[in-house]
């Protein structure tokens, strides 16, 4: 999933994150990871998930 932040939003938007990253821990949730662009678009944030019940033998 890509995310496209405004700049002038991005830490409204980290903080967010940061809230949703909390209640994720809180109940367990699955693995999440979030990487963004060093060159280029800035703004754009991908998060990835791998969910162990989509995994098949």
């Amino acid at each position: 999933m890509a995310v496209k932040v405004k700049a002038d939003k991005r830490a409204e938007f980290d903080g967010i994150v940061k809230k949703m990253v909390a209640a994720n821990r809180q109940h367990k949730g699955v693995n999440w990871t979030a990487s963004g662009t060093v060159y280029g678009d800035r703004q754009t944030v991908y998060f990835t998930v791998s969910r162990p019940e989509l995994c098949r033998d």
